[in-house]
């Protein structure tokens, strides 16, 4: 069977989608041709029966005229593959199901989708239309509530998301991901700064790039932390090829994320699976996740006290209760898993 995957970018050393790579690799072998449309295309390293093709954006570009230029090109490629794919699978971007789903289901294509996000839209609602089967991870997404959707597993590399033996530093903090409004990085700053205020010890680092349309908001965080900054207790780091992730994650404790559920944010369970400790807010975890480290959405206060109480458990404490989140948040995750069943539903 021959597939046509849609996404956002391939890439391997982007911060943010650069596992999508790995999914390729991983998807590979289940299907004889695979070809690949990204709106952009960076490094990647491919088996020989994949074919990636770029709609040509680049960090910065925007305008209507540029967007014309991308949906030219789409149109472009479908017109040179036709006949050489028998189902489609768009990950993240219903765009590409509104542009080409009505051809897809002339030309008698099975159409997939994978969209996590909480909210939905008039296009996510026209996509869906066109799907014939719509993935999802997390409970409160938009899209668990339709029939045609299927609850799937978050896909953690374990190969390459595993603990690297260095030395972690006690009592340190890390947030790796994009800095943008829905991650509430700001609640995390506040939460920090309150910390500080108490004379309590502990180190932070920020690993993450903004989007363009996100620059103001990363200009307020920067202010907004200013004296952590100042005196040593945070550090921000820019965003960091998806590869060398392992290391950093091995390298502190506890690990924050303030995005709302809603989301399955696998880099949650990237941290677990490289031996840190999250303290979240997201409810998808569902009732195995230990409450004593889920916050409330939005409450910095309520934050600072989930991490004070984590400071004071000594080491052996903190082993324990890493082992029950591998043991038992993170099973059934794994991207071999993710990729199995995808793979059999797109084939069936």
């Amino acid at each position: 069977m021959r597939i046509l995957i849609t996404t956002q970018k391939v890439d391997k050393d982007d911060d943010v989608l650069g596992f999508f790579h790995n999914w390729i690799i991983k998807l590979a072998p289940h299907f004889s041709e695979v070809h690949v449309i990204a709106l952009s295309v960076g490094k990647h390293d491919l088996p020989k029966n994949v074919h990636v093709y770029s709609l040509g954006k680049r960090r910065g570009d925007s305008g209507y005229l540029k967007t014309l230029r991308y949906i030219v090109r789409f149109y472009k490629y479908l017109f040179m593959l036709s006949g050489k794919y028998d189902a489609v699978f768009s990950h993240m971007n219903p765009e590409y199901i509104i542009l080409a789903g009505w051809y897809w289901r002339l030309s008698d294509k099975k159409v997939f989708l994978w969209y996590n996000h909480k909210k939905g839209g008039l296009r996510l609602r026209f996509a869906s239309l066109f799907s014939h089967k719509i993935f999802y991870t997390s409970p409160s997404a938009f899209t668990s509530r339709y029939k045609k959707s299927e609850k799937m597993p978050v896909g953690v590399d374990t190969e390459l998301c595993k603990d690297i033996e260095v030395k972690r530093e006690k009592n340190s903090l890390l947030s790796l991901g994009r800095i943008s409004p829905v991650k509430n990085v700001e609640v995390i700053i506040e939460a920090l700064s309150l910390l500080n205020k108490e004379g309590i010890s502990f180190t932070s680092y920020i690993y993450g790039d903004p989007t363009d349309k996100d620059l103001s908001y990363y200009k307020e965080v920067l202010q907004g932390s200013e004296n952590l900054t100042e005196e040593g207790a945070l550090t921000f780091n820019k965003g960091v090829p998806y590869e060398k992730t392992p290391r950093i994650y091995s390298a502190y404790e506890i690990f924050i994320n303030a995005t709302p559920s809603g989301s399955f944010d696998k880099t949650i369970l990237e941290a677990i699976n490289c031996g840190m400790i999250p303290v979240i807010c997201n409810e998808a975890f569902g009732k195995d996740f230990p409450k004593e480290l889920l916050f409330t959405e939005g409450d910095s206060k309520d934050l600072k006290n989930k991490l004070e109480k984590l400071f004071n458990k000594n080491a052996e404490e903190k082993k324990e209760l890493q082992k029950y989140l591998r043991e038992h948040i993170l099973k059934e995750h794994s991207l071999d898993d993710l990729i199995l069943l995808l793979s059999d539903e797109i084939r069936s």
